[in-house]
């Protein structure tokens, strides 16, 4: 469900960079508290914050610091993906669900 707050966070207030960052933390702290927490459900639930996040910093009156903000979640996420997985093709496919599709 965390998902879904977050993409009502970055509809309802974009501009507020530091409950959106801190909330997403929270949902990768929790996940990652889990065993296999790449798998299953948690999956779509990280494809969905991906595409909020992307659609967060395409408005046309993003700032750098929403854009900022992204990227450092992008970064622990791909920690997360890292620390879970081996194998070279799971891992890029993990890195890829905080990426938007033509990257």
């Amino acid at each position: 469900w965390g998902s879904y707050y977050v993409d009502g966070l970055t509809s309802m207030t974009p501009e507020d960079i530091d409950t959106i960052e801190a909330t997403v933390n929270g949902i990768f702290d929790e996940m990652a508290a889990q065993s296999d927490y790449m798998h299953a459900r948690n999956k779509g639930a990280f494809k969905r914050i991906g595409r909020v996040l992307n659609a967060w910093v395409s408005r046309e009156d993003v700032t750098e610091g929403q854009q900022a903000a992204r990227e450092r979640l992008i970064a622990k996420f791909d920690t997360m993906c890292e620390s879970e997985l081996e194998d070279e093709e799971a891992l890029a496919t993990c890195k890829g669900y905080m990426r938007p599709a033509e990257s």
